[in-house]
């Protein structure tokens, strides 16, 4: 490759990630798992019934991931209600670390 290819190389940007916003929910239990993708962060499980169709009732893990497209200086509210541990991260820095066993 010539010195002039290189440098036309060197001054291209990097391709920038495809980010899209939208959820990604994660459940685990009795080990299984089921991914699906949810517009919403809200997940609803009455006690004695299963989180998903595809894993058993009694204690699960569930994990939302994605991409969440706000304008500067928005404000956001987190809540949640139930029994366990909660661990909120927001770009890669931990926001909320609440150990249960009451949320």
């Amino acid at each position: 490759m010539t010195a002039f290819a290189l440098a036309l190389l060197a001054l291209q940007e990097a391709p920038k990630p495809d980010y899209a916003p939208g959820l990604s929910l994660a459940v685990e239990a009795g080990g299984n798992r089921d991914i699906r993708s949810t517009r919403l962060c809200a997940l609803s499980v009455p006690a004695g019934t299963p989180p998903s169709s595809f894993t058993p009732a009694g204690p699960f893990r569930a994990t939302f991931e994605g991409f969440v497209s706000v304008d500067l200086g928005t404000e956001a509210t987190f809540s949640a209600e139930g029994v366990g541990r909660l661990t909120l991260t927001i770009n890669e820095k931990l926001a909320l670390d609440a150990p249960g066993p009451d949320l």
